[in-house]
């Protein structure tokens, strides 16, 4: 994530099946980060290592490190959360 004037950019890297969750956020972009209005632009091929290094605290908590309180959303039963909270359903 990084800032330019009033604008943030922020890169997501999801499995194809929580795209409707980045999708929901250009819809209903205060809802999910309190935005006035958001873009979501997709990349079909994305360079990055093949081994990627998660960085995920020691102690899983109910707040996710961005913030946002998986319990609380209205999204939870379709997502599986996120990695960092207790509430992650590991979907493999």
């Amino acid at each position: 994530m990084t800032t330019v004037d009033d604008q943030l950019y922020a890169i997501f890297f999801l499995p194809r099946r929580q795209k409707w969750w980045i999708e929901d956020i250009e819809k209903h972009p205060s809802d999910t980060f309190g935005f006035k209005n958001a873009k979501v632009t997709f990349l079909e091929n994305v360079y990055y290592p093949k081994k990627l290094k998660l960085r995920i605290p020691e102690k899983l908590t109910n707040i996710s490190p961005c913030g946002a309180n998986c319990k609380e959303c209205p999204y939870m039963t379709k997502c599986s959360c996120c990695p960092a909270t207790i509430f992650y359903k590991n979907p493999n």
